[in-house]
């Protein structure tokens, strides 16, 4: 007298199937998702480097100004110290690595020793006169430029990226 279940519980294999599909695709949208979030976190540290270049070498300028101004008002009638290249009306080029300093060729970081970043940096006196005179207003910008990605209608090629700052410093 045994009876046979009229049901028995528990998956069918196409409902095993069917679930592992559904699960395989959603696994497959967040491997895309985690490869996208890694690409757009390189690009994000890329332009927070350049950011920071830029800022960098306006700040230096302008902190080279305030010594100036400082030095005049103690010693008034004393030598004033040179300008930097900056202060020359011409362009002061530079070239930075991956983590925004100096390229070391001799650096044992193979980071350190590639030019990834390209600054310009042009001061340009506004108004009359020439030299450190005490009321002149320098405008300086800075372009900092660097690769970016690939180009969609040519691979082989690398789109670049230009960021540029303006400032304007008084002596």
């Amino acid at each position: 007298m045994n009876r046979v279940p009229a049901r028995e519980a528990g998956f069918s294999m196409v409902e095993l199937l069917m679930a592992a599909f559904i699960l395989a695709i959603g696994l497959l949208g967040l491997m895309a998702l985690q490869t996208s979030v890694i690409k757009g976190g390189a690009v994000s540290e890329l332009r927070t480097t350049g950011v920071a270049l830029g800022q960098g070498i306006l700040e230096s300028v302008e902190a080279e100004a305030r010594q100036q101004r400082l030095h005049r008002a103690m010693d008034p009638g004393g030598p004033v110290p040179a300008l930097s290249p900056y202060y020359a009306g011409t362009a002061v080029a530079g070239a930075y690595n991956l983590y925004g300093g100096p390229v070391n060729p001799l650096s044992p970081d193979p980071r350190e020793r590639v030019a990834i970043f390209s600054t310009s940096t042009l001061g340009t006196q506004l108004g009359t006169g020439a030299g450190a005179v005490s009321g002149s207003v320098f405008q300086f910008v800075t372009t900092v430029s660097y690769p970016d990605r690939p180009d969609p209608a040519d691979p082989t090629q690398v789109l670049t990226r230009t960021l540029s700052f303006r400032r304007e410093v008084g002596l």
